[in-house]
């Protein structure tokens, strides 16, 4: 996505906790390219104070799912805030009907997966020869547990023995 000059860019992300964290380097970013625009961040009462003394937004908006007249009414808030982007990291179906909101009613650029979207994630695969070892988190926590088992420290390598590289990997998940 191109740098362009915007007021104000709202960032939908409800999730989990743990979904929260993980979008907190995407919102870094974010804050990063746009040091003097405002950050409008949508999420639910429970996280919001993860977001209260954060350098990373500068305003939060409450979507607690409470029906289809408080989503309306949020909506309208939305709308009436004249915002420039629309980023949905959240991409459920609640929030591609914000999106259709927005893509109907404002000249807001939306950038996410939905079907409203108008700008794409773009995936950068990096070196597509890097060679990783692909085991399953499952095992890695199993080998873990047995290194914690043991009776005196020492160094291990948790490891399956065998490397594919990210194109491999791509052409498995993605099918060719």
């Amino acid at each position: 996505m191109s740098h362009f000059k915007l007021k104000k860019i709202l960032i939908i992300k409800h999730g989990s906790l743990g979904d929260i964290i993980s979008a907190t380097s995407v919102l870094k970013d974010i804050r990063d390219n746009y040091l003097k625009d405002e950050i409008i961040i949508l999420t639910s009462s429970k996280y919001k104070f993860f977001f209260l003394d954060s350098f990373l937004v500068n305003k939060i908006l409450i979507d607690d799912r409470k029906g289809l007249l408080a989503s309306i009414s949020l909506v309208n808030k939305i709308l009436k805030m004249n915002i420039d982007l629309v980023i949905n990291l959240q991409n459920s179906r609640r929030t591609t009907i914000y999106e259709l909101c927005f893509r109907l009613f404002t000249s807001a650029k939306i950038n996410g997966t939905g079907i409203f979207s108008t700008a794409r994630y773009k995936l950068n695969l990096g070196n597509l020869e890097a060679t990783r070892d692909w085991g399953h988190a499952k095992d890695y926590v199993n080998c873990m547990w047995l290194m914690l088992q043991q009776d005196t420290p020492d160094d291990f390598v948790c490891s399956t023995g065998v490397s594919h590289t990210v194109r491999e990997l791509c052409e498995y998940v993605f099918g060719k």
